[in-house]
Formats: C-alpha cells, structure tokens, sequence
C-alpha cells in the first residue's frame, strides 16, 4: 500500500503567558481541531515572537510521546539536544478556530509536518491536554497534540480520513487518547471503512510528577454547554446563563455568610 498517513501524539510550547491563557479559556478545547501553520524563525515579517530559544528542556521529538509515567515532560536542568533553531528554520505553529497561533512544535517535528505539507497532505492537529511545569524555571505551559495528516487526492479517502478525525475528536473531548499512530493494515481497515474504525489501543497521559499538573485533559461541562451556544442551540445558550447565575449566587450567598455584607 502507498504512504497515504502519518499520526502521533506530540508536545509543544507556548512562547508567552498570553498564548497559554487562550490555550487554557474556550477558544481551545481538548479535541478541537487546529490548523498547522508554518513561520520561519529570524523573518522580520512574522506577526508571532521567535520560538528561538525557547526549546531548551524540550525533549527530542524521536524520543517516544507520552509512553509512561513522566513521558513527555522536560527533563530539570537538561538542555535540548536536537538541533537549535536558527534564522530561517520553518517552525510549525497550532492555529485554533479563531486564528490565534497558540503554541509550538520543535524542529524535529516541524520538518515531518513540513514534509507532510510539501507532499500535498491535509494537516490536522487536535488537542490532547495542557500541562504547567515549575522547571526549567521561570516554568511553562505545554501540551500534547495529536498529529493526523493524509493524503487527501483521493476523494474517498479523503472523506474516509475527515470521517476517522471526527471520531478521534469527540474521543479526545470526552477524556480519551484513542491511537493514532496506525500501521499499514490499520490504515487500510480505516479506509475500508470509510472511517468508521476506530483504534483498539489508547495512549496514557504523562504520570504524575512532582512540580507538574495537566490543566486541561478533557471537556468540562461549561466548556460543552459553551460549545452548543455556539452552534445555535438556544436551550443550551440558556442554561449556560443559568450555570453562571447560579455561581454568582453561590458567591453572593459564600460573602454573606461569611458577613461581608
């Protein structure tokens, strides 16, 4: 069978404060799709500020994602050892549904996805989670994504794969890392199926660890009434202003209680 699908988990960076508050508010939910988007480091004409230097503590993209327990986390004080970015390296970008370019890949990674592109494939990124670690100091925000990219010349492979992210992302919204990574008789059962196949095996988040915590690892309730509103359904734009009258009841209540007023 011809090359027509590569997949899996891998990590990224935010470059500021300001990228990991979208990453962590609704505009960038666990399953949502992003867009790919590539920028050269040292162009002048980038709207993003340089990932330079930003991938020192980042851990090898060869090396294997979220495969146990502290699995996709920085190693403390250890430096990354790919190569470094530099003035006309293409870094590959997440891009979520508003356009906000929210975090990046290393450069290992960013060269698959740019091969990836340079074949004509569709390039899909969904969220997986957002973690916070203390170290390397001053901390930072990270997560996992899952990779989906295929060749999409094919009219009914192209539907077969939109089908088989569908159903990878309401997995991932409901808390699950469903695999990704597929071998050629997976790949050829998926397309069979015209995307209805679902992988067998899951992929465990990052163990805890001392200093790190995932923020974000599945939908809450909030986020999916939110996520209906925004779709036109009036029942659910309702009760999202019940959800918030009544928090700010539970609030005014806790403060008299407590004789503030």
């Amino acid at each position: 069978m011809r090359d027509v699908y590569y997949g899996r988990y891998a990590r990224f960076d935010t470059a500021s404060k300001r990228d990991a508050a979208r990453l962590l508010g609704a505009d960038s939910l666990v399953g949502d799709l992003f867009e790919i988007e590539f920028h050269a480091e040292g162009d002048p004409d980038a709207e993003r500020p340089s990932a330079e230097g930003l991938h020192a503590g980042i851990p090898r993209a060869d090396e294997p994602a979220v495969e146990g327990p502290g699995a996709g986390e920085p190693p403390a004080g250890e430096p990354y050892a790919g190569e470094s970015p530099a003035a006309g390296l293409r870094v590959a970008w997440l891009k979520n549904r508003f356009g906000a370019l929210v975090g990046f890949f290393d450069p290992t990674t960013s060269h698959q996805l740019s091969l990836c592109e340079e074949r004509g494939w569709k390039l899909h990124a969904l969220l997986s989670f957002v973690a916070y670690s203390e170290k390397p100091e001053p901390g930072r925000y990270w997560g996992e994504a899952a990779l989906v990219c295929y060749d999409a010349a094919d009219p009914a492979e192209r539907a077969s794969f939109d089908a088989f992210v569908e159903g990878i992302a309401r997995q991932m919204a409901a808390g699950s890392r469903p695999g990704v990574e597929l071998g050629e008789r997976e790949v050829e059962g998926l397309l069979e199926s015209g995307g209805a196949w679902s992988p067998a095996q899951s992929v465990p988040f990052p163990g805890k660890k001392p200093g790190t915590v995932l923020l974000k690892t599945h939908r809450s309730l909030t986020e999916k009434i939110t996520e209906q509103a925004r779709k036109g359904n009036k029942g659910c734009s309702l009760a999202s202003w019940l959800l918030l009258l009544v928090a700010l009841a539970g609030v005014v209540f806790g403060l008299r209680a407590c004789g503030v007023f």
